[in-house]
């Protein structure tokens, strides 16, 4: 085991203050920190991974009275963390090895943070299990986590209440002509852009109906607008903090391979409607039960109606963006992720702009 510092092992019982007792708290991020099954994993998700596993460590070694537990994978790199005093760190090369590491941790946490992908079920499984064993987590209750890793499960939510979303059909549903050309082929629980596609042609089209595992995707129109994200803080399902509107960024090469981002996006405020992505982030946090903590919500902004955003999918958990949004604020932002009461709010000044890898870059290039 690597260990920088290792700080009072105590479990503290009965209620108190989360930011002023001593804390034990699990960092477990799945891609880079052991979970990933095989030997391979695709590169944007372990450099997101990475990005957001180092930053909020960081920021929650800085509360006061915290260690923290962390595993991380030594298949893909050596351990990458800075020395700090009071971060325990297991190196591992297995998902048994990461698994044992946690067991072990459990009887001494007062909370975890998971940092997991959605699909195939893997967020939602990571959380159950801690929870199972009695850890008190910073992520969406369970019901939350099942509704927002199903693409399909969100957009029929949506749908009911008439919240603004792209509409949504199960591509094994959809035979004869395409309902829709252009039109984006994605996975019903996929995350970060994997495996999506966009068909254009009749030809395309074809050529997806021939697949054998279509019936894991979805169908959505092609709509030409912003892709927005906005973070927020949520308290067992009540909006306590929205911070700034940003625009994300994808590769030229490939328009859904996620790159990085803007923050504020650019034109705000006049341009961005950020009154009525307030009103669309809220009623999407009252319609879906649970959600807790850091919760990312990735917005479309038509070019047909600019001032109407619509919901493309909530990403119940840390979220890239965080690398961003912690370098315009002198605020610890892990403080908010630990305690979403907390009786105050963040402020953000100037411009960043950011890369999935973490890079900043202060202003806009």
């Amino acid at each position: 085991m690597q260990r920088t510092g290792v700080g009072n092992f105590n479990k503290v019982n009965g209620a108190r203050d989360a930011l002023h007792g001593m804390m034990n708290i699990l960092v477990s991020e799945f891609v880079c920190g052991g979970g990933w099954p095989d030997a391979e994993m695709p590169a944007s998700l372990q450099a997101e991974g990475r990005a957001m596993l180092l930053a909020v460590v960081e920021d929650l070694s800085r509360l006061p009275q915290t260690t923290l537990f962390t595993t991380w994978d030594t298949r893909f790199a050596d351990v990458p963390f800075l020395p700090f005093d009071n971060v325990v760190i297991q190196s591992v090369n297995s998902l048994k090895e990461e698994q044992d590491a946690i067991g072990r941790w459990i009887p001494l946490l007062d909370g975890a943070l998971i940092i997991a992908p959605e699909f195939d079920g893997i967020l939602q499984t990571r959380c159950e299990q801690l929870r199972t064993a009695g850890v008190r987590l910073l992520n969406s209750e369970a019901e939350a986590l099942r509704i927002t890793s199903d693409k399909l499960e969100t957009f029929r939510l949506c749908q009911s209440l008439r919240i603004p979303t792209i509409k949504t059909l199960e591509a094994s549903q959809c035979h004869g002509d395409p309902p829709w050309l252009p039109c984006v082929v994605k996975l019903r629980d996929g995350a970060g852009g994997l495996m999506m596609s966009r068909l254009v042609t009749p030809g395309d089209w074809q050529e997806f109906q021939a697949r054998s595992d279509r019936m894991k995707f979805l169908l959505q129109p092609e709509i030409v607008g912003r892709s927005l994200s906005v973070a927020a803080i949520v308290s067992h399902g009540t909006l306590k903090q929205l911070f700034l509107a940003g625009e994300q960024l994808f590769s030229e090469e490939d328009r859904f391979a996620y790159v990085g981002g803007e923050i504020p996006a650019s034109g705000t405020p006049c341009r961005i409607p950020q009154n009525a992505i307030h009103r669309l982030v809220e009623q999407v946090v009252n319609a879906i039960p649970g959600l807790h903590g850091w919760i990312g919500f990735d917005l479309l902004l038509p070019d047909t109606n600019s001032d109407e955003p619509l919901l493309v999918e909530v990403n119940p958990r840390l979220t890239t963006s965080y690398v961003g949004y912690r370098a315009l604020t002198r605020h610890n932002l892990a403080a908010w992720i630990v305690d979403p009461d907390h009786d105050t709010s963040p402020t953000f000044q100037g411009e960043v702009k950011f890369q999935s890898t973490g890079q900043i870059d202060t202003g806009r290039g």
